[in-house]
């Protein structure tokens, strides 16, 4: 093989093991600040609440790099309740 074809192969390798991030915004959809973390309590497809600002107590929604619950439980985990409010895209009620 020459050089051109290692480094061709090489670089196709390279773009197929790797996972371009995709920000996705999750609504939340839960009642409660005990829900937050709980990944059951988002949804891709919910429309975006109204009323949203940040002095209430719940989220709108987060913008994060997960394209399925798993992933997004995976942010959720090591996070706090603090901590997802501060990346929320808003507050409601």
């Amino acid at each position: 093989m020459n050089a051109m074809a290692i480094v061709a192969v090489v670089v196709a390798a390279g773009t197929v093991a790797f996972k371009a991030p995709v920000n996705q915004e999750w609504v939340f959809t839960g009642t409660a600040q005990s829900q937050m973390k709980v990944a059951d309590n988002y949804s891709l497809t919910a429309p975006d609440p109204v009323s949203c600002d940040n002095s209430k107590p719940l989220p709108c929604s987060i913008t994060v790099d997960a394209d399925d619950r798993a992933e997004l439980q995976a942010f959720l985990d090591p996070r706090s309740t603090s901590q997802i409010l501060s990346a929320a895209n808003g507050r409601r009620n």
